[in-house]
């Protein structure tokens, strides 16, 4: 079983080595990841395979924009939609040749969870975490990091902005939480505080990444 990321670890799984697992299940599975390479993986790997006796479930949760559905997000270009249409595209394919596979799948059109309802399943899973082990255990930077970063590839900016300022809270003193925070802004077109987040990241310790953001964004001095 694994949501988003650790979706695509599972249909990895049952594409390359389905001997390991009898059931897989997949929510909202990230197969945009590296220009779809599993999607586009997916008719050869199936093709061969005995996979009777194997068992697959994807759930897809609503990431479109507001005013579109799931017919019309289908035959969408943009890059917000490509993180469902990658999941659409991978389900018909497996809906035509599957080795057999018994697959199902279903979309949730109120699965959108809010900043609330995310931070409270954070604060909730971590209290929990901290209790057991007698001392507070964060939420770890890299994991809100990516958490970050994938809710800009499907464009839900507030979503996204609340990861990079909860890993500014818990590790004030990490220069990546800052160049976090600099893309953030500048996928927003917010040029000065892209800046700002940029220079504070080198502040706290010298990074070739940050330091050419920054001279890009920065105009040359005579």
């Amino acid at each position: 079983v694994g949501h988003s990321f650790g979706g695509l670890a599972a249909v990895y799984t049952l594409l390359s080595r389905s001997q390991i697992f009898s059931n897989y299940v997949a929510i909202d599975p990230s197969l945009w990841w590296d220009d779809w390479i599993l999607v586009h993986w997916a008719d050869s790997l199936f093709t061969g395979q005995d996979l009777m006796g194997k068992n697959l479930y994807i759930g897809v949760a609503n990431t479109m924009e507001e005013g579109m559905d799931i017919d019309r997000v289908k035959g969408d270009t943009a890059r917000s939609s490509n993180h469902i249409r990658s999941i659409l595209t991978f389900i018909n394919q497996t809906e035509s040749e599957n080795g057999g596979l018994n697959f199902g799948w279903e979309y949730y059109p109120d699965d959108d969870h809010t900043v609330e309802e995310l931070f409270s399943r954070l604060n909730d899973h971590f209290a929990t975490v901290s209790e057991h082990f007698g001392y507070q255990v964060l939420p770890p930077e890299p994991d809100i990091n990516s958490l970050g970063y994938n809710f800009l590839t499907v464009n839900k900016p507030n979503m996204a902005l609340a990861m990079f300022e909860l890993n500014i809270r818990n590790y004030p003193d990490s220069p990546n939480v800052y160049d976090s925070m600099g893309d953030y802004h500048l996928a927003q077109s917010d040029t000065l505080k892209a800046i700002d987040n940029f220079s504070k990241a080198l502040e706290l310790g010298d990074n070739p990444v940050s330091r050419e953001k920054l001279d890009q964004l920065k105009p040359t001095e005579d």
